[in-house]
C-alpha cells in the first residue's frame, strides 16, 4: 500500500511517501501556490499541480495533517488562508482521482503510535520516520508520520 503524508504550512504543503510501511524518496518533496496576479488563474494551476503530483506518486491514499492545537493555532484568518487554501485544492485532486483523504490529528498519529502527548511532535515522531530527500525539518517529517500512521491503520 502507497500513503501520501501531507503537511501543510502557510507557504507550502509537504509530501512523504510511504509504501509498505516504509518511508521512500517518490514524488515531489513540497508543493506551493501558484503565483499569479490573476487569483483565479493561480487556484486553478495550484490545483493541476496537485493533481500531476497525485498522478506521479500514485497514493492508494491520503493522509493530511490537521494543524497543532498549541500558541500557533491561535492566528488570524488572513494567517490560516493560504493553509486552507492549499488543504482544500489537494483534497480536491484527490477527489477527483477517487483516492480517499484522512485529516488526522497530530494528538491520533502519537496514539497509533503509542507516544506520549506530551512535547514537540516532530521531536516525538523522529526516532519514527527515517529522513528520506530534502526539506525534512521543514514539513516533510511531520507529513511522513501521518503517512507511516496512515499505512497501519
Amino acid at each position: 500500500m502507497r500513503v501520501l503524508g501531507v503537511q501543510c504550512t502557510v507557504k507550502f504543503a509537504f509530501l512523504s511517501v510511504v509504501e509498505n510501511g516504509l518511508v521512500i524518496d517518490n514524488g515531489p518533496p513540497r508543493l506551493q501556490l501558484a503565483q499569479s496576479t490573476d487569483e483565479g488563474r493561480a487556484l486553478w494551476d495550484t490545483l493541476g499541480t496537485f493533481g500531476d503530483a497525485l498522478d506521479e506518486i500514485r497514493p492508494d491514499r491520503v493522509c493530511l495533517l490537521l494543524p497543532g492545537t498549541g500558541e500557533h493555532a491561535k492566528q488570524t484568518h488572513g494567517a490560516w488562508a493560504p493553509r486552507i487554501e492549499l488543504e482544500t485544492l489537494l483534497r480536491m485532486a484527490a477527489a477527483k482521482r477517487d483516492l480517499p483523504v484522512e485529516r488526522v490529528a497530530r494528538a491520533s498519529v502519537l496514539a497509533r503510535f503509542g507516544l506520549p502527548q506530551k512535547g514537540t511532535f516532530e521531536d516525538l515522531v523522529r526516532p519514527l520516520v527515517p529522513r528520506q530527500g530534502r526539506y525534512w525539518a521543514d514539513g516533510r517529517l511531520a507529513a511522513g508520520a501521518a503517512a507511516l500512521a496512515g499505512a497501519g491503520r
